[in-house]
This record gives structure tokens, C-alpha cells and sequence, in this order.
């Protein structure tokens, strides 16, 4: 479910977006990994935040998606500032009411400056958009697509643990 998400974000990106790279990253893309990314920009990255579940129900996972906006740009500041606000939009334009087929509609709700100076220097601007939406949580999910390990061992165990006095 929230890996279907992240698909469709992904599919409607790389559709909308004139970058090298649309991926989706951990929830942890901070500095050091935007740093490593240098070479890849520009490039959109979605990420999922986490969510609450709501108080009156189990079932209603309130999520939160991030898409990182990353532009590199030796031509200087404000050439590199105005492709990430362009790209930006175009995220915005792409994502923003998008209807998900029996998963909901996303929904932007912010936009932030994630400027460092280490960045800066590098020649790279960050920015995110985030995204909310409703997932209803099946009350049953199939493991079916998960591999089953079954495993004996007919091994006889030799060693002894000698556990040093109490209080030493």
C-alpha cells in the first residue's frame, strides 16, 4: 500500500519532471546524502514520513510523503534557486489532487527551503514537498508475496556460559 504510493508518485514524476533521476529514498535524505547525490541532479526523491493513525479508527493512516526537489547549477545562485523553483512546481502540478486508484487523493500541504551552506557551496539547492493522504489500512494484508524460511538443526550445543558473580 504504501509502496503503491510511492510508485504512482514515482510513474507521475518521471512523466511530468525533466530530470535525471525520480527514486525514492529512506525518510532519513538529510544533507550528507543530498552531498553524495551531486552527480545525479536534478532529481526528485519521495519519501515516506510516517503518519498517524486516527484516534476514532485503527484503520485510517493519515501518511505524509515527501518529495525532495535537488538541483545542481555552476552557473551560480539564482540560476540554481530558479530551476529548484521550477521544479518545485512542476511537482506541485503533478502530484497536487492526484487521484491514486483505491489508495485516495494526494494533497500538498508544504513547501520548505532546506538551504545549508555546505549545500551552497557545492553548487546544490534542496527543497521539499510534502504531500498528505488518507490510507484506509486493510483489517487483513496477505503475506503471500513473502518467502517462508523453515529450517532444523540438528546441532548439539558444547559451550557453557559461566556468568560472573552478582555484584562484581
Amino acid at each position: 500500500m504504501i509502496a503503491d504510493v510511492e510508485n504512482a508518485m514515482i510513474a507521475a514524476l518521471a512523466a511530468a519532471a525533466p530530470v535525471r533521476v525520480v527514486d525514492s529514498v529512506p525518510a532519513g535524505f538529510d544533507l550528507k546524502e543530498a552531498e553524495r547525490r551531486l552527480r545525479l541532479a536534478p532529481a526528485l526523491y519521495v519519501a515516506f514520513e510516517g503518519g498517524r493513525l486516527r484516534a476514532e479508527t485503527d484503520a485510517i493512516l493519515d501518511a505524509d510523503f515527501q518529495v525532495f526537489v535537488l538541483t545542481h547549477s555552476a552557473s551560480g545562485e539564482k540560476a540554481r534557486r530558479l530551476a529548484a523553483y521550477q521544479l518545485v512546481e512542476q511537482v506541485i502540478a503533478a502530484l497536487h489532487n492526484l487521484a491514486l486508484p483505491g489508495l485516495g487523493t494526494l494533497a500538498a500541504h508544504d513547501v520548505k527551503n532546506l538551504y545549508a551552506a555546505s549545500l551552497d557551496d557545492q553548487g546544490l539547492s534542496l527543497y521539499s514537498v510534502r504531500f498528505a493522504l488518507a490510507l484506509s489500512v486493510p483489517a487483513t494484508l496477505s503475506l503471500a508475496d513473502w518467502i517462508t524460511l523453515t529450517a532444523t538443526w540438528n546441532e548439539t550445543v558444547t559451550d557453557t556460559l559461566t556468568l560472573p558473580p552478582q555484584g562484581s
